[in-house]
């Protein structure tokens, strides 16, 4: 799924929800190069609490429950595999 500018928008209000910060074209773990759109958390079992919470509220929220994380040593990087930014021009 690609976020147009408006779900952009939302999927930055749900980063600061969960007490984390947009992290774009991430490249996580089996991904061969592709990227996705994640959220870093330091606090990661408050930012999934949060998240299962508020999911529902957001037009993509189906592919919220889709998510992977990786350890960055200091926080940690909630990443949607299945969610791209959209790429001006396209």
């Amino acid at each position: 799924m690609t976020l147009t500018n408006d779900q952009l928008n939302e999927f930055s209000n749900l980063a600061w929800d969960i007490g984390g910060e947009v992290y774009e074209n991430y490249s996580g773990r089996g991904m061969f190069g592709k990227t996705c759109m994640g959220i870093t958390v330091e606090n990661l079992e408050k930012a999934l609490f949060k998240l299962g919470r508020e999911s529902g509220n957001y037009e993509f929220s189906k592919e919220l429950y889709r998510f992977e994380i990786d350890n960055l040593g200091r926080s940690f990087i909630i990443y949607f595999p299945k969610i791209q930014k959209e790429v001006d021009g396209e």
